[in-house]
């Protein structure tokens, strides 16, 4: 699962809306693998429990639901705790709604399929599925599994295999009483993070879900991670009333926009569109820095310039900014200007990201994506390095082996050019 942004993007209950929002934007992490990974070891009891899981959302025609998204964090030298609510409903065999309170709503009408960020007022427009054997478009998918995974899981082909999927070990953990109900547990390894799911002891369906996400924050470079935990609960189960009447009809605001995809991550095996950009003047631009005040390029000429794309749904850009703050901090003593450049993204979403990444290199606010346009950024993360002139001397496209010995070449190639 991807909930990890939950965490790394924002504050407050707008965390939740960024989660959203970049899912819509397909993170790294959302996209296939190109080789499958290796079955994950079962234990004879988890087995059990999961062929018990999938025939219970199998059979379902019909799903109510009512729960929280939390989110517990300390870490970096920060302390959070959020919380969202939201309620969902299902009726075989194509029409579903997710309802995130102020966040998000996800709704197939039975011909379409809307998702609606409402912070950011844009929304995206497909086909509704047919039935559970149709895929749902993969921002829908990791979105419900974020937010809502009982749906997600009731609107799959098969729950047990979503459950496992990109786990390495799943085995049955210590019974767990809540509400003086016993609800049998399940353990789920993946590579990033360790998740605990109750399940319902009476219907078999998912009860909460807790991800514990530690090993992740700490493998980001986050210092001192007491806590990093974000856990779905469900407050209404399946027979705890009769089915709700729910309306399936949707239509976007009509002041809503349909949502403009940001540019992907780079792939390897395409050559960089913005390669073109080599020996010509850089693209002129006004961006604001995080205070509000402006910087332009203009400004800057005589001194050598390293602009980085970025975005903080991009996995390899947050490998990627580490080593351009120590760029920034180490050649500024030769007049180096480095910026890193946030795509289509507000303050709000960046100014925590910058402090728990401990950055102290200038960030610039692209709100438009204008900029981008301009250098070609097609796939971030994207570093350029400008010369003396206010020339393009290079393009890197791609988080590269040995960055900051790739990148201090060219500014020491820019600073000896006449």
């Amino acid at each position: 699962m991807r909930l990890k942004r939950l965490i790394q993007i924002s504050s407050s209950c707008a965390l939740i809306a960024g989660l959203t929002a970049l899912t819509l934007r397909g993170d790294a992490t959302t996209q296939p693998a190109e080789s499958s990974p290796p079955a994950a070891h079962i234990s004879p009891d988890a087995r059990a429990m999961l062929d018990k899981i999938h025939d219970s959302y199998a059979k379902l025609t019909t799903l109510d639901l009512a729960g929280n998204v939390s989110v517990a964090f300390d870490g970096g030298g920060q302390q959070r705790n959020d919380r969202a609510e939201f309620t969902a409903a299902f009726r075989s065999p194509n029409k579903f709604r997710h309802d995130m309170k102020d966040e998000a709503t996800i709704v197939s009408t039975g011909e379409k399929l809307y998702t609606f960020l409402a912070r950011q007022n844009v929304y995206v427009t497909d086909a509704a599925p047919k039935s559970r054997a149709d895929a749902l478009p993969d921002q829908v998918a990791s979105l419900l599994m974020d937010q809502d995974p009982s749906l997600a899981l009731a609107l799959s082909a098969n729950a047990s295999d979503l459950l496992t999927a990109n786990a390495s070990d799943v085995s049955l953990g210590e019974e767990k009483k809540v509400g003086g109900i016993s609800y049998p547990s399940l353990k789920v390894v993946q590579e990033d993070e360790d998740e605990t799911l109750l399940i319902d002891p009476k219907t078999n369906l998912v009860h909460s879900v807790q991800h514990d996400l530690t090993r992740s924050m700490k493998r980001q470079g986050v210092p001192n991670v007491k806590v990093a935990l974000v856990t779905v609960d469900y407050t209404q189960a399946p027979g705890d009333a009769p089915p709700q009447s729910v309306s399936f009809d949707w239509t976007p605001p009509a002041d809503a926009k349909p949502f403009t995809p940001a540019p992907q991550q780079a792939d390897a095996g395409a050559p960089p569109a913005a390669a073109q950009l080599e020996g010509k003047p850089a693209p002129a631009f006004t961006l604001n820095l995080l205070d509000g005040k402006s910087v332009s390029l203009s400004d800057l000429k005589g001194s050598v310039v390293v602009l980085d794309f970025w975005a903080t749904w991009c996995g390899p850009c947050r490998e990627g900014l580490p080593h351009i703050d120590k760029i920034a901090k180490d050649r500024a003593a030769d007049g180096v200007k480095v910026f890193a450049i946030d795509l289509q993204e507000d303050a709000a979403q960046v100014k925590p990201f910058v402090q728990q990444m401990n950055l102290t290199l200038p960030v610039l606010l692209d709100s438009d994506g204008a900029t981008a346009q301009k250098y070609k950024a097609e796939a971030i993360p994207e570093t350029v390095i400008i010369d003396k002139n206010g020339a393009v001397q290079k393009v890197i496209v791609g988080l590269v082996p040995d960055e900051e010995k790739v990148v201090n070449d060219q500014i020491d190639s820019a600073l000896k050019a006449k």
